[in-house]
């Protein structure tokens, strides 16, 4: 195997680890016996829920606010005013996104001539770690405030929102042992065309990552990703919204 194939796969699998986008860092390691991973790793990141709020323009250095042009005399700081969102959409009096991701790991499966294991689809290696995610926004509306979302598919089957992070991926490779980090790297995955001031969208690291590289690309048992940032963009790729918490009189 070419030095470059083998980075092409590390790579990659960096890669579409990513498309899961859990809360913070999600790990998994050996247990049972198994050897231990490379990496010290947390036992209890496993699975999370991630909630978005609505994503506003910076304070100083961005485009709508080069420079700070309020002051918060209660803390001495420097301020923007107006809060501009970054989106002309808007959340509805029952608007919200959240993402829920699960990390399992698999050891020692057996293996057997076209029938699929625990490392579903990836057939050829025993032991894995399966990562997969559910996606939702909920009353999503157009900028009049009133108007719900609605979307037709393009050519690809898919809509115009999207959800988009900046990770850093690190594993232990199969390939030439202990453990590796993969530079940060953004990716974007398209959520299927909006239904009525809805997104869903349920997918698999594992399965995207066979479909790009085949057999044998299973993630391993020791994986961890840590998400640097991530958004829900909207169908005009601007940021409209990104993890957090927050608190209303609805709330």
């Amino acid at each position: 195997m070419s030095h470059w194939t083998q980075y092409a796969r590390r790579f990659v699998g960096a890669l579409v680890v990513i498309l899961l986008f859990t809360p913070a860092s999600s790990s998994a390691s050996g247990q049972n016996g198994d050897p231990p991973c490379t990496f010290d790793t947390s036992a209890k990141a496993k699975s999370g829920k991630t909630n978005f709020v609505r994503a506003f323009a910076a304070c100083g250095g961005s485009i709508t606010f080069p420079s700070p042009n309020s002051f918060i005399a209660a803390t001495l700081t420097d301020a923007c005013a107006p809060a501009t969102p970054l989106s002309v959409f808007q959340f509805g009096p029952k608007g919200a996104c959240s993402v829920k991701s699960k990390l399992k790991t698999f050891f020692n499966q057996q293996i057997a001539v076209d029938e699929a294991n625990a490392c579903f689809p990836d057939d050829s290696v025993p032991s894995c770690s399966v990562i997969t995610t559910k996606a939702k926004c909920q009353d999503i509306r157009n900028a009049d405030g009133t108007t719900l979302i609605n979307e037709t598919a393009d050519q690809a089957g898919k809509g115009g929102w999207k959800l988009t992070a900046f990770a850093r991926a690190t594993f232990d490779d199969r390939l030439g042992g202990g453990a590796i980090t993969s530079i940060d790297f953004p990716v974007t995955f398209r959520f299927p065309p909006a239904k009525k001031d809805r997104l869903k969208a349920k997918f698999n690291a594992n399965a995207a990552l066979f479909d790009l590289l085949g057999f044998g690309s299973a993630l391993p048992p020791c994986t961890q990703f840590e998400t640097l940032d991530v958004a829900i963009l909207d169908s005009n790729f601007s940021p409209f919204a990104r993890r957090g918490l927050d608190a209303g009189p609805g709330n």
